[in-house]
């Protein structure tokens, strides 16, 4: 089934990529931001969130951008001093971008929603990657040390395969370049097989940190091996 395309206001985010299913707020301080957050405000809270390439560029056009966004829903906004405003926000769904204005006074944007039905794969299929998946989601939270009791509990107790790529995409620390890897993957199964590979490397890392802790060596003679993959701190928009 075929899509229609939307048009949308749009933020380009600085630094960070929003997931479907993650409620985050961040700052928003450039004008043409501002002005796309009250004018989603004023039609149906919808907005488009489409993460920049080199977060450095003040006006990125279309090459400046990814081409896989999120579409989500205000649920807040919050005046800040000196012209910020605080924006609390839920993403509903991945879009691809077709076309990306930066009319005045906001970015105005076209995009194709991307239809996420879940895939139907054979059940043994299904089962292997929720056994497969589950077991390296908690030998990730044992290398970590740092996911809550809580969080892991609730995340092995998930069914359901689709949910459980999800929860785990939107609550473990990663770049947003991981984030952004994990947006682009369109099916079920690419979804699967990224966050896996994060996973993975993850799990490396800290395994290399762990021995070079062991033989008292520095960080930054290990480090450079493998990047860890931390959230950076929310930049202005």
């Amino acid at each position: 089934m075929t899509n229609q395309n939307m048009v949308l206001p749009a933020i380009a985010l600085r630094g960070t990529t929003i997931l479907p299913g993650m409620i985050v707020h961040f700052d928003v301080s450039r004008e043409r931001s501002v002005k796309a957050i009250e004018a989603a405000m004023l039609h149906d809270q919808k907005i488009f969130l489409v993460t920049q390439i080199d977060p450095e560029v003040e006006t990125p056009d279309l090459a400046g951008v990814y081409r896989v966004g999120t579409v989500a829903y205000i649920k807040q906004v919050v005046k800040l001093p000196q012209n910020l405003l605080r924006v609390l926000v839920e993403g509903t769904g991945r879009a691809t971008l077709v076309k990306f204005e930066q009319e005045f006074p906001f970015i105005k944007t076209e995009i194709t929603p991307v239809d996420e039905e879940e895939m139907q794969m054979p059940e043994p299929v299904m089962e292997a990657m929720h056994r497969s998946l589950k077991e390296l989601f908690h030998r990730y939270c044992m290398e970590n040390g740092k996911v809550s009791k809580e969080l892991v509990a609730q995340i092995l107790n998930i069914e359901n395969i689709e949910e459980l790529v999800e929860q785990i995409a939107v609550n473990i620390p990663l770049s947003y370049q991981n984030k952004q890897k994990i947006l682009e993957a369109l099916t079920l199964e690419e979804r699967y097989e990224v966050l896996g590979a994060i996973l993975s490397n993850e799990i490396e890392y800290f395994k290399i940190v762990r021995i070079c802790s062991s033989l008292k060596l520095g960080t930054p003679v290990c480090s450079p091996v493998l990047a860890k993959g931390n959230s950076p701190k929310n930049s202005h928009r």
